[in-house]
């Protein structure tokens, strides 16, 4: 009797080790489709705490981040500056991530970043909670070089307004996604290995 909490523990640290080596797998799989092996740098809007851009950084060392979000979450209230400055200083991933990186924050609509430099840009899992999307459609668009990538991910809704747990706003429909960014060309649309999520990637088209 006295060894059942004990094993009740080690149950339970093997559930989540199980969890965390499946969840790992889905996300190597998503990163695998990024692309990433001939680009120098990855632009992240909407980074959060930048967690999985610290993974992102142990497989391809070589590569510059530039993590862009609103130095305050709206929704939630988070102070993302303090958050970000936290975690990019004392990221377990340094001195790869931690010194090959920049932190920049931008408005609900605008993006401080050059215009038409970018090879690689990310959205990843935040385009459905911008609050004038019709304008950060034309920052995204703005700042991706004209031979570059846009990709976003999203875990799209089965229906218009549909809410999904954790989720603050409504999800956004798979055809959301593509008819926002009609001003680009839709180069693939990837199934993830979560239901419902969906990798797009876009890309300027000859005359943009």
């Amino acid at each position: 009797m006295r060894n059942i909490p004990l094993l009740m523990l080690l149950f339970l640290a093997s559930c989540f080790n199980i969890k965390s080596m499946i969840h790992n797998e889905y996300y190597d799989y998503e990163v695998s489709k990024y692309n990433l092996e001939n680009v120098d740098t990855l632009v992240n809007i909407g980074c959060r705490n930048a967690f999985y851009d610290g993974l992102i950084s142990s497989k391809f060392q070589n590569l510059h981040f530039i993590l862009e979000d609103l130095p305050k979450d709206e929704l939630s209230g988070r102070n993302i500056k303090k958050i970000l400055a936290k975690e990019v200083k004392n990221s377990q991933y340094e001195p790869t991530f931690g010194t090959n990186s920049k932190v920049v924050f931008g408005t609900p609509d605008t993006i401080p970043l050059q215009s038409g430099q970018y090879q690689r840009v990310l959205c990843r899992l935040s385009f459905h909670e911008f609050s004038n999307r019709k304008k950060m459609v034309s920052e995204l668009t703005r700042i991706l070089s004209p031979t570059g990538t846009l990709i976003i991910v999203e875990n799209t809704s089965c229906y218009l307004g549909e809410s999904k747990k954790h989720c603050i706003l409504h999800t956004i429909a798979k055809e959301e996604v593509i008819n926002s960014f009609s001003n680009l060309e839709l180069v693939d649309t990837i199934p993830l290995k979560f239901p419902t999520s969906f990798l797009f990637k876009f890309k300027k088209k000859n005359n943009s």
